[in-house]
């Protein structure tokens, strides 16, 4: 996995829209995000952690 993820990695790990996750760092939830040159990524090990935390669908 890279280190650095684009919102749309994001999206396709999570089988969401890319707007979706978007729209989760405008009402500041869902997984961290760095800003670096005025582009998004999210950490691969804050994914992992992220995905680990999230409750398991009955």
């Amino acid at each position: 996995m890279k280190p650095l993820l684009t919102t749309k990695d994001v999206a396709e790990m999570l089988d969401v829209d890319p707007k979706t996750v978007q729209n989760w760092r405008y009402l500041q939830v869902g997984p961290p995000y760095v800003k670096h040159r005025g582009r998004v990524y999210y950490r691969a090990s804050d994914m992992t952690v992220y995905l680990a935390a999230l409750p398991l669908a009955a």
